[in-house]
């Protein structure tokens, strides 16, 4: 079973580099990652797939809150 988490970031390829490198220094399993732009703005929404049975998943959302570049977090159903 897997958990997807979604975040607002601005459309630019540093700033999901920038939030994927904190997910992988903090030590968490990502197993699908995609970006897709979004229609309201000028960003994109990030899904990050990680495995359902990893302990650190409700840790990964507070991290993401915490990025500045971060506008919005979910969990996707």
């Amino acid at each position: 079973m897997e958990r997807t988490l979604r975040a607002f970031i601005p459309n630019e390829p540093e700033v999901m580099m920038r939030v994927l490198a904190l997910l992988k220094r903090k030590g968490y399993q990502m197993s699908k990652i995609l970006m897709e732009e979004s229609t309201m703005e000028a960003g994109a929404w990030l899904h990050i797939t990680f495995n359902a049975e990893s302990p650190l998943f409700s840790g990964a959302v507070n991290t993401l809150c915490k990025v500045v570049d971060v506008s919005a977090v979910e969990e996707v159903d």
